[in-house]
């Protein structure tokens, strides 16, 4: 009986898991990933993978009650920490000069107390900027 219960908590598990592998292919895939050489689709799997592991452990401190939410791969997958950080920050040539598009109102302009800028058509959903630096 204990051999088991030993072969169900270790076998099942593993059927329901993908391989390393196989979760590659299905990023590759979900997000049309392709790369120009072998050699950096390997370096970007091993960068891939690394991010699985640090995934399933905070994942499990989640479940333990260490952590406040859940982790899980997206289309930053193949990208170390460094490249993520560099495509989220905007170079210094890029962050706009805010002084330049001041305008004054004139005085006799009657702003209301309140705007609903849904009801005006301003609030969009949230849609995935990707790499423009808006955010």
């Amino acid at each position: 009986m204990k051999l088991f219960i030993v072969i169900f908590t270790v076998l099942i598990p593993t059927i329901y898991c993908l391989s390393d592998q196989e979760e590659w292919q299905q990023f590759k895939t979900q997000h049309g990933k392709s790369y120009r050489s072998l050699l950096e689709e390997k370096r970007r799997f091993d960068i891939f993978k690394s991010n699985l592991r640090m995934i399933d452990e905070h994942n499990q401190r989640f479940n333990n009650g260490e952590e406040t939410f859940k982790m899980r791969i997206n289309q930053f997958g193949d990208l170390s920490q460094e490249e993520f950080r560099q495509m989220l920050s905007l170079q210094k040539d890029q962050i706009p000069n805010r002084g330049d598009n001041l305008a004054l109102l004139d005085d006799n302009v009657d702003i209301p107390k309140e705007v609903d800028w849904r009801a005006e058509g301003a609030v969009t959903a949230v849609r995935n900027q990707l790499s423009c630096g808006g955010c």
